[in-house]
């Protein structure tokens, strides 16, 4: 009778095995779903200049198609659909330097550029004469024999770049229009190269050919005898003769949507640039006063922004085939940005877009937005620009925010953007720590990763270059899947220019990627299966517990893992435990985590299968385990003797072999190594001592006596 506990638990632990080792060869991704990798945050009409090649909704498409992302969820700018402030350009309390060709000093606001900075060609001589709304512009060329000489002026913002602010960098489906006062010296109706006076609009990057193309109309002012005119320089760059009259003020109104629609897919498109510019040719002298210049917005409704938003996103999609879909970013006055993401049928969504809101705070978006069945991100938490800090500020930084947020509740969000490889001065292990901090102290947010492009390529990788697309597992790509999807966090991130596989997920016994929910068993395998993984990849464990503070208390961090052999897992507290891909070094892939709410129960059955060969052991010739004292009353010192580094994980059973507790993971170096193991909280009793170092599994009998 004594027997048949032993043989029951060795019948048992045969049946465990042969079962982990069936289930290993099938498949734990969830049945009837498929991942799709998407661009979560991505700018096209309000691409303000975020990047040196500012990209139109084309542009972004054009990249989507080529990069296996299947879905593609625009979350352009509030301000882009709201365009009821008009940007001038003052030029009051100018201060022109004539060495620097700068005019400095001007108070700009939200809709005024801060100052202008110029160009000239060599073989001219230039001069300026400013007022309250006008600048004159004058050149004379040498008499030499020499091509067309130039004098130009752009205005900037006060970090040197062109003013980044919605309602200066407007896009074209705004009816944007441009009043301007000129006044003109020197055109020539006979030869209308001698001396040309132009008002150049730069527009957004598309992408044709294998191409990238900046989009631009040149106004070029021309004597009044001649015609209203618009022809083609080359396939990017429209030109528009707009006839004045010479050495008198002229008011004209300039109407860049209707001339933006000559462009191929002209309509979309943002402003990104003005340029002032008077050209003379050989021997000659002209001038142009620019005066009370003004872009402004004849219809600035939210409805109408947004049917043309829709209207380029659905024709965008039928063209390459990717399911393009309308969200929207949201920034208030106190430097939250929140991306809001809705069911496509959902109505009314310009309440999302209306500017009367913002000061309403990041919690009524929020709150909207779900509202409407949808979820919403807290974007970029650490700051949207700066260079990489310290890793003692970013410690500081990421404490900081992470009180904020626990605070707040985050506002309600849903997501929150942790995979970034380096943004707001923040480096990915700190975001990762963020995320960390908030779920072991019990707010719990699911990540994803995210480009936040406004431009440029979407094929650069390496260390620094935010690449990462999310991959949403999803019965199809209808919107109302996919958030119902990322509601239950059943969605990783990563790079799709490095892995395009598309397939990634874990569990732990019955527990998948996302979810959260009481643990079952005192400890279990953890289950990964990636399709066509790079070759040398590897994987890395990070298992918390859930307690309040600073500190997370990890059981594992970043721990390198075989899936073929995968670590045990204890769950008699509550913890979280997510996953983490990396090859050549570099980010490949992150899970969202399992939460487990509350600890298994006293008494949990143990799903983990002990090794065939644990031994009682004092040492064998690769490596040598010794505890003392023993018996022990609070604590005991494990001496290890190895023939090289590694990882130890050890926990302690009680004498029928059940897990008891985990007492952590230890580095051991090579030769011998010291660790201090604390007992409490255990009863007087028999136990052992289980040390795992990935290969083998080592077993001491441990007396307790308190």
């Amino acid at each position: 009778m004594k027997n048949k506990p032993c043989l029951f638990r060795y019948f048992l632990t045969c049946v465990l095995y042969f079962t982990l080792n069936n289930l290993s060869a099938q498949s734990i991704f969830p049945p009837g779903y498929k991942s799709y990798a998407t661009a979560l945050h991505i700018h096209g009409l309000s691409n303000h200049n975020g990047s040196a090649q500012p990209a139109s909704m084309q542009w972004h498409s054009f990249y989507a198609d080529t990069t296996n992302t299947p879905v593609l969820w625009w979350t352009d700018h509030r301000g882009v659909f709201t365009q009821i402030e008009t940007c001038k350009f003052s030029f009051k309390d100018g201060v022109y330097n004539a060495a620097a060709l700068t005019i400095t000093g001007l108070k700009g606001s939200t809709t005024t550029p801060v100052k202008w900075v110029g160009k000239k060609s060599s073989g001219c001589a230039v001069s300026v004469s400013l007022n309250d709304s006008s600048v004159l512009m004058a050149l004379t060329t040498d008499t030499t024999t020499a091509p067309v000489r130039y004098f130009s002026f752009a205005p900037k913002g006060s970090s040197g770049a062109l003013k980044g602010f919605q309602n200066f960098v407007r896009p074209v489906t705004a009816q944007t229009k441009i009043d301007l006062d000129i006044t003109p010296v020197g055109l020539n109706p006979l030869n209308v190269n001698s001396n040309v006076i132009q008002f150049i609009v730069l527009l957004s990057y598309h992408y044709y050919n294998g191409t990238p193309q900046q989009q631009s109309i040149v106004y070029n002012f021309v004597d009044n005898t001649l015609p209203f005119k618009r022809s083609y320089i080359d396939s990017a760059t429209l030109r528009v003769n707009v006839p004045v009259i010479n050495n008198v003020i002229n008011h004209v109104t300039l109407n860049l949507t209707a001339d933006a629609a000559y462009l191929r897919d002209g309509i979309d498109n943002a402003i990104q640039d003005y340029k002032l510019m008077i050209k003379s040719s050989t021997g000659n002298f002209t001038s142009a006063r620019y005066s009370n210049i003004t872009v402004y917005s004849t219809d600035n409704s939210a409805n109408s922004q947004y049917k043309v938003f829709k209207s380029l996103a659905n024709n965008y999609g039928i063209n390459t085939g990717v399911r393009e879909y309308t969200g929207v970013e949201w920034s208030t006055h106190q430097g939250q940005h929140m991306n809001g993401f809705l069911p496509d049928s959902a109505s009314n969504k310009s309440i999302l877009y209306n500017d009367n809101t913002v000061g309403l705070g990041p919690a009524y978006f929020v709150d909207n937005v779900h509202l409407r069945g949808g979820v919403a991100s807290y974007n970029h938490p650490f700051g949207a620009s700066g260079n990489l800090q310290s890793a003692a500020t970013q410690d500081y930084r990421t404490d900081t925010l992470a009180q904020n947020l626990l605070a707040n509740n985050a506002y309600g969000a849903d997501i929150i953007e942790v995979g970034y490889l380096n943004r707001g001065g923040c480096d990915l292990a700190h975001h990762l720590k963020l995320w960390d901090i908030l779920t072991a102290n019990g707010l719990f947010l699911y990540g994803d990763g995210v480009t936040d492009s406004h431009g440029g390529s979407w094929y650069n990788t390496g260390a620094t270059n935010n690449s990462f697309v999310t991959w949403i597992w999803s019965q199809d790509k209808a919107t109302i899947n996919l958030i119902a999807s990322l509601k239950k966090g059943k969605s990783f991130f990563g790079s799709n220019i490095d892995y395009n596989s598309n397939e990634f997920y874990f569990k732990i016994d019955t527990a998948g990627m996302g979810d959260r929910l009481p643990a079952k068993s005192s400890e279990a395998f953890i289950q990964t299966q990636m399709t066509n993984p790079p070759a040398g990849v590897q994987y890395l464990l990070t298992q918390g517990l859930l307690q309040p503070g600073m500190n997370v208390n990890y059981l594992y961090q970043d721990f390198v893992y075989d899936p073929a052999s995968p670590p045990c897992i204890s769950l008699v507290d509550p913890c979280f435990v997510r996953v983490a891909v990396y090859h050549n070094g570099l980010p490949l892939l992150f899970s969202n985590p399992i939460v487990f709410t509350t600890g298994a129960p006293a008494g949990s059955p143990s799903l983990c299968i002990p090794a065939k060969d644990i031994k009682e052991v004092t040492g064998n010739k690769e490596n040598g385990y010794k505890i003392y004292p023993n018996p022990a009353t609070g604590a005991v010192e494990l001496k290890t003797r190895c023939e090289s580094s590694s990882v130890l994980k050890i926990s302690v059973l009680n004498d029928a072999n059940q897990f008891v507790k985990c007492l952590g993971t230890f580095e051991t170096v090579a030769g011998d190594s010291k660790f201090s193991l604390n007992l409490s909280g255990l009863k007087s009793g028999s136990y052992f001592i289980l040390i795992e170092n990935g290969i083998d599994k080592n077993m001491l009998p441990l007396v307790i006596s308190n």
